[in-house]
């Protein structure tokens, strides 16, 4: 992460700290019926990944409003990153199933449940050991090059049209970045490739800034990013989309000449979704309850703000826990798909 990144994200925090400090609470959420004996405690809500990322920044802006509405209860938000999610999976089963822990969850639950990759008392944890709360944001991922010059072509690619052409001349030769191996970004990415018809070598990124800085420098061809990390230099014209993973073209004039991957034949539309879970096992009437207050904290002015800086209302976001359990099993089977193609599930 560069020095410009790092500077924006910690002023981003301080605005949100401030903010949290000046809000002024207003009593329990009107018209949502309060469990009797719930909350009485802190409520604790861990994320699965480090400080600073997109999750971090959603969790944090969304709890302001989220406190008002649980007081007298407090909600601290805690780090638990490590393993793609897996840690965070392992700490929520450590703890009782009685709604005084929630989690974040997103794409890499299920992911996460095809790979085996957290593991609880010897056993894999897989969907079914969490309960969907509400899923908050659906964000909109893109193919995103250099404006100035590539890797194996040298100068930039036009459009998506020319990048592909030159992919299928030179399979293979084509390189696209993606934040670590084996996770969303690499599963939708060979998504595109297949349903496009072509060979590309997918280069794993430990960091998003380390990935946007090989693409600036020509180092790599090209990036599985979204709009909000990468806007900056998508208005600065350092680096632009050429393809976008969503059912209908984008409303932001900004960028409604970007084709849409279903117009080209590709059905590819998948993104990166961010939500809030909790251990199966806790009661229906605690579910409802979070569901209710992060539903109406979706709501507050603080939270659309930032939802439209960030670009993150391309789309609807909502998803009660009904129909967010029904998409996070049918990612599973996609995922599950793709990723024995890929080799690491037999």
């Amino acid at each position: 992460m560069g020095r410009r990144e790092r500077r924006l994200i910690g002023l981003m925090m301080a605005m949100l700290f401030l903010v949290g400090i000046l809000f002024v609470a207003g009593g329990q959420a009107a018209g949502i019926k309060k469990p009797a004996d719930y909350p009485k405690r802190k409520i604790e809500w861990n994320l699965w990944y480090g400080p600073g990322g997109g999750t971090d920044i959603f969790s944090r802006t969304i709890g302001i409003p989220a406190r008002r509405y649980l007081k007298p209860a407090p909600l601290v938000i805690i780090n638990i990153p490590g393993a793609a999610g897996a840690n965070g999976m392992i700490y929520t089963m450590e703890q009782p199933a009685d709604g005084y822990t929630i989690t974040s969850i997103g794409n890499d639950l299920p992911i996460n449940d095809v790979l085996k990759r957290a593991k609880f008392k010897g056993k894999p944890l897989t969907i079914n050991d969490f309960v969907p709360i509400i899923r908050c944001q659906y964000d909109t991922a893109t193919i995103q090059v250099s404006a100035k010059k590539s890797k194996s072509k040298g100068k930039p690619f036009k459009n998506i049209k020319d990048f592909v052409k030159y992919a299928k001349a030179n399979p293979g030769k084509v390189s696209i970045g993606g934040t670590g191996s084996a996770g969303f970004d690499e599963v939708v990415v060979v998504m595109f490739l297949k349903a496009a018809g072509i060979e590309a070598k997918y280069v794993p990124f430990d960091s998003a800034g380390k990935m946007h800085a090989q693409v600036l420098g020509g180092h790599i061809d090209a990036m599985f990013e979204e709009f909000g990390s990468t806007i900056a230099l998508l208005e600065k014209g350092d680096i632009k989309a050429l393809v976008i993973f969503k059912e209908e073209r984008v409303t932001d004039k900004r960028f409604a000449n970007i084709p849409v991957a279903p117009e080209l034949g590709w059905d590819v539309t998948l993104g990166r979704w961010r939500g809030i879970g909790a251990r199966a096992g806790t009661s229906p009437e605690r579910i409802e309850y979070l569901h209710q207050i992060f539903k109406k904290a979706m709501g507050h002015s603080l939270y659309k703000s930032m939802e439209k800086t960030r670009l993150l209302d391309l789309r609807p976001g909502y998803m009660g826990p009904k129909e967010l359990g029904k998409l996070i099993k049918e990612e599973k089977a996609t995922f599950s798909s793709v990723l024995k193609d890929l080799g690491y599930v037999k």
